[in-house]
């Protein structure tokens, strides 16, 4: 995690959008001319369910999928996250 902050023009340089947290998710934005990361964490309980592409579409314009930056694993937008867990994911 710490080599790919280090090597991301979005968090090194991008700028920043966040959402207000719905039921225990916080969602945020890094972005820039070359890349856009979403920083999603789960602060509830309860395993919780979201949509990217329908919440956050002034983010997600344009993109189709997204890359887990700690397993390299591709994901849809369709997105379950544990109870206090957090996803980190490179748009693509």
């Amino acid at each position: 995690l710490a080599n790919f902050r280090k090597n991301s023009s979005a968090i090194t340089e991008g700028k920043m959008m966040q959402y207000l947290p719905v039921e225990g998710l916080y969602v945020y934005f890094r972005y820039d001319a070359k890349q856009t990361v979403a920083c999603i964490m789960n602060t509830s309980e309860q395993i919780r369910k979201l949509n990217l592409k329908d919440n956050y579409i002034e983010r997600t314009k344009g993109f189709s999928s997204a890359r887990d930056v700690l397993t390299n694993q591709n994901l849809s937008f369709n997105l379950e996250l544990r109870p206090m867990s957090m996803l980190v994911l490179e748009l693509k």
